[in-house]
């Protein structure tokens, strides 16, 4: 078994969480939906790669604790009129099977060899 373990999460909590993430993130996500995203740079480059996961108007992405201080900074700096708050979580650990899962490419460089088979019959 293929795992990924993540101690922290920032909560995106609020009435305009979902469309707030959604206009920013790779992929769209649906309840109770685990999924591997990333966020893109002004430069077009991927910024930040995590694991997030919905219930209701609560969105909780998971990543290291620095990469979570970084990407709160930079979600901050878009959320303007928007109904949500942001705050880092500690409790875990969570862990991730990463087998079996249908995540579509591109793939982090760090998580290509951890990823093991994936169901890719309707990526794009």
């Amino acid at each position: 078994m293929k795992v990924l373990k993540s101690l922290n999460s920032l909560n995106v909590e609020g009435s305009d969480a979902y469309t707030f993430i959604d206009s920013l993130v790779s992929n769209s996500i649906n309840e109770n939906e685990y999924k591997l995203s990333y966020l893109l740079g002004p430069d077009g480059k991927v910024n930040f790669w995590f694991i997030f996961s919905r219930q209701n108007d609560l969105l909780k992405i998971y990543q290291s604790e620095s990469n979570l201080i970084e990407l709160k900074k930079v979600l901050e700096k878009y959320k303007i009129r928007i109904k949500c708050e942001l705050n880092i979580v500690k409790h875990g650990p969570y862990w991730f099977n990463l087998e079996n899962n249908q995540l579509c490419a591109p793939y982090p460089n760090c998580l290509v060899n951890k990823l093991g088979k994936q169901d890719v019959k309707n990526c794009k």
